[in-house]
């Protein structure tokens, strides 16, 4: 990790604090940077002669000569960036392998069988839970014919250079697939070397007219071998002059992620709006900022300690200042507060027995700290020991910590009407319906 941020994985335990000195795979982030940072240090390798994903590696090559040159190559970068492999999880002179669900091997491409075979043993729904009211015979025929079609599921293999390629189309209503392939060695034998699936958008009878044209749309997200598949397919039926599909101008601009912030912004905003296919979208408004948005809270602003109970602890231990009427006591009792607090910048920590440091917070913070931790988000209206310990565990302190907690507790309404009534005897009460009579009562009976 940089050492900017290690501080941010800071974690406090019973033995100190401590941070990652590494990036642990727990974060969210840590799969995209840990593939950043692999295409940073193997760009000039990857698609060549190894593959890369994430922490999955295979170095590949057509001859054993060539292969022992690809290892050389891969383990001199390794050791050039310090890094590690598990020798237990490496396997050398391998013909073939799984790779992200697929099986990868001289012939090419296939299907992972243990996925054909989950298939293949899936029963049909059984149950109107399961059948949700649209199976019928159709959908069974259909389900049936995958079935058989994955008894031989086609291999997908890298195309050949100075080859014509085949593009074949299904179009449908509202989409199209299409299938590239090219010819083997024999010229005979076709096999395929991509797939793809197309939508799109619905016409009507007016806009199919001879000089009209249609909008393609396809899923490409930011998987670079799709756009490439496209690529080729178009080029491939341009060549081969395809009547079904008329090109005037095609042209691809390849963003990067961090260039392509609007177009990922309105993805996420059309995915939470639902649209109504017989009314027209209205267009969506939008305003780009110079500057970064703030919120203010006024009452915040305005709330605010002036003098907060560490205010003499922070100007002896800053500039070494007593306060104007302090006696010798009082000097004496400063300085001996002051070993147990330290300054970082214009903050003043704690210093527990276990070295660990506490943020001093002001009255106004305070009160904040106990709101969350009581009954906010994640509050479980603990009492108030629980609620002292847990404070500290979150890295604050102030001086009347304890007693406030004892009292937040005590004053919550909800604790009040929702709490264990610990007065309350532990068995039911019963009316004696004899009871003694008194003395004067037997004497006025008599």
């Amino acid at each position: 990790m940089h050492p900017e941020d290690m501080e941010k994985t800071t974690f406090i335990t019973l033995w100190g604090t401590f941070c990652y000195k590494v990036m642990p795979f727990d974060l969210k982030n840590a799969g995209a940077t840990y593939q950043r940072a692999m295409v940073t240090l193997f760009h000039d390798m990857m698609h060549k002669e190894i593959e890369v994903y994430v922490d999955d590696m295979i170095a590949k090559s057509r001859i054993e000569n060539e292969h022992l040159q690809v290892l050389k190559r891969l383990f001199l970068r390794l050791r050039k960036f310090q890094l590690k492999l598990n020798p237990t999880k490496c396997t050398f002179g391998a013909r073939s392998g799984k790779l992200l669900g697929f099986i990868v091997s001289e012939k090419g491409i296939i299907v992972d069988p243990d996925k054909v075979r989950a298939i293949q043993k899936l029963a049909p729904p059984r149950t109107q839970k399961e059948v949700c009211g649209i199976w019928d015979d159709e959908c069974q025929k259909a389900f049936d014919k995958v079935k058989h079609y994955l008894f031989n599921p086609p291999v997908l293999t890298p195309p050949s250079p100075n080859r014509p390629l085949i593009l074949y189309l299904t179009v449908f209503d509202s989409s199209i697939g299409c299938v590239l392939g090219q010819h083997d060695e024999t010229g005979r034998k076709e096999k395929a070397i991509y797939y793809l699936n197309l939508m799109y958008v619905e016409t009507t009878e007016e806009d199919t007219s001879e000089n009209s044209s249609w909008k393609l749309n396809f899923d490409g997200a930011s998987n670079a071998v799709e756009y490439e598949a496209c690529i080729m397919g178009i080029r491939a039926a341009i060549d081969r002059k395809i009547k079904v599909l008329e090109f005037d101008d095609v042209t691809f601009f390849y963003l990067p992620h961090d260039e392509n912030q609007m177009a990922d912004a309105l993805a996420t905003l059309a995915s939470m709006i639902r649209i109504n296919k017989q009314d027209d979208m209205k267009p969506i408004q939008m305003s780009i900022c110079d500057a970064p948005a703030h919120c203010c809270n006024i009452d915040e602003e305005e709330e605010r300690d002036n003098h907060p109970w560490y205010h003499d602890i922070l100007r002896y231990v800053k500039n070494r200042e007593y306060p104007g009427q302090a006696t010798e006591n009082d000097k004496r009792m400063l300085r001996r507060l002051a070993n147990d607090y330290i300054l970082d910048g214009e903050i003043l920590y704690k210093k527990r027995k276990d070295q660990i440091l506490l943020r001093c917070v002001d009255a106004v913070e305070a009160k904040r700290i106990l709101e969350e931790v009581h009954e906010g988000v994640c509050g479980t209206h603990a009492n108030e020991f629980t609620m002292a310990r847990k404070i500290m565990r979150f890295g604050y302190y102030w001086s009347t910590m304890q007693g406030d907690c004892i009292s937040y507790a005590k004053k919550c309404h909800k604790c009040q009407i929702y709490g264990d009534k610990i007065h309350v005897p532990p068995s039911l009460l019963h009316r004696l319906l004899h009871t003694p009579m008194s003395r004067s009562q037997q004497l006025a009976g008599s």
